[in-house]
């Protein structure tokens, strides 16, 4: 099996000072399908391999679920570089259920997305997932792409009633929120003063704000007057 070229040159570059390094940002695989290859070098490789053999890529993109951590990253950068939008969300339909760490989900970045109704559908859909990383990885798109007034009351809306207790979740509405209130602070704080949202959710969003350099330091200070107590 020719894909099995990529993973035997990944295996050439295992770096274990990164791999305990990794296991520790990412504590819920197991460390033993951790290579430690870091992100720059992976990206040189998938930019050789879609200049100089993308079949070989194209191939090894077919056998899922991959092995390695690595692998999954490659799999992720090479997405990335599809400048179709529909040929990504093929890609992503079939990939996305087998993603199931924070690092991987938050790696996937395609240059083909940017605001348009076809992606806000997409985002939508991809919200209403039971999936962990379907769900954060349709939140971090929202974030990126459609922090907008037009779009503020309706995403926020959809943000806020997302019905799943994982971390990872929780960690990215709030990440979300944050980022809403940089633009748009009296829209956040309001929800914040309602104390309407679910505990974590509320205490971190204030967290996130109080640590981002783009917020004034009194904005903070108010901020703080607002945690919550936890459910």
């Amino acid at each position: 099996m020719k894909s099995q070229d990529i993973t035997n040159e990944l295996l050439k570059n295992i770096d274990d000072v990164n791999k305990n390094f990794v296991s520790k940002l990412v504590p819920t695989i197991d460390k033993n399908i951790i290579l430690g290859i870091k992100i720059p070098i992976l990206r040189k490789k998938v930019n050789f391999w879609i200049k100089n053999d993308l079949n070989l890529i194209k191939e090894f993109i077919n056998f899922l679920p991959h092995k390695y951590l690595e692998e999954d990253l490659i799999h992720v950068l090479y997405i990335n570089k599809i400048s179709n939008f529909d040929e990504v969300i093929k890609n992503l339909k079939i990939f996305l259920p087998y993603v199931n760490n924070w690092m991987v989900c938050d790696t996937l970045n395609p240059i083909s997305f940017c605001e348009s109704s076809k992606l806000y559908s997409q985002i939508k859909i991809w919200i209403n997932n039971k999936e962990t990383y379907t769900i954060r990885f349709g939140i971090k798109m929202l974030l990126k792409h459609f922090i907008k007034e037009k779009y503020l009351d309706e995403s926020t809306n959809i943000i806020t009633n997302i019905k799943n207790d994982d971390y990872y979740v929780k960690m990215m509405i709030a990440w979300y929120l944050s980022e809403v209130f940089v633009k748009y602070p009296s829209y956040v704080t309001k929800l914040l003063e309602n104390k309407k949202m679910d505990s974590f959710i509320h205490n971190k969003t204030i967290q996130k704000c109080i640590e981002s350099f783009r917020i004034d330091k009194k904005l903070k200070e108010y901020l703080k007057t607002l945690k919550v107590k936890h459910n």
